[in-house]
């Protein structure tokens, strides 16, 4: 599917609610011009405006679907502006680990090892060590808490490998929490 195809689901969903642009634009935050744009078939919308969108039109799980489908971005495509430098990747790794960090506090323990896991392949998408490794401990608290002790420690034994590559003196504090996870015979949350 393309642009106009979920355009054309994106006008027939707003119809069917009997909003108007300018409606629709109030009720999810996203602007009337940005509407139109996806409307007419001249762009996608990002992952959070989509469902800002979806939310404010109150689709069912079934109603949403095609439109989900719809927006997806080809991979093949190539974006018309690529980011001056690699920071703009590190931003999303970075969004990717606090949206983690958020869920592991909320108890949603498979989003935030999935999105620590996001964050760590985006990290090592621009070879990013540090923040490899400083992932790599978070993932392990999230992998502790619920109970996977032997990927925890994993985990940690990579960070502090990571840290000593880089000659930093948490590599000293990671391997002491994996030599931790190997004595214990249980996992201990918050190591």
């Amino acid at each position: 599917m393309d642009e106009a195809t979920f355009g054309g689901l994106l006008r027939a969903a707003r119809q069917r609610a009997l909003l108007t642009l300018e409606s629709l634009a109030e009720a999810s935050g996203v602007s009337v011009r940005a509407i139109s744009d996806m409307e007419r078939g001249k762009s996608l919308p990002r992952q959070a405006t989509l469902n800002e969108l979806l939310d404010a039109l109150e689709l069912s799980e079934e109603e949403r679907r095609p439109l989900v489908q719809a927006s997806a971005r080809r991979a093949g495509r190539v974006p018309r502006q690529l980011p001056p430098d690699l920071s703009a990747f590190r931003g999303r790794a970075g969004t990717r680990g606090n949206i983690g960090y958020v869920r592991q506090r909320l108890g949603d323990l498979d989003g935030a090892i999935a999105d620590y896991r996001a964050s760590l392949r985006l990290y090592e998408e621009v070879l990013d060590e540090y923040k490899q490794a400083e992932v790599l401990d978070d993932l392990a608290s999230a992998q502790l808490e619920r109970g996977e002790t032997q990927e925890a420690r994993a985990n940690l034994v990579r960070s502090a490998e990571l840290f000593a590559g880089l000659r930093v003196a948490r590599a000293a504090e990671m391997r002491a929490k994996a030599e931790a996870l190997a004595k214990a015979p249980t996992a201990t949350p918050g190591l």
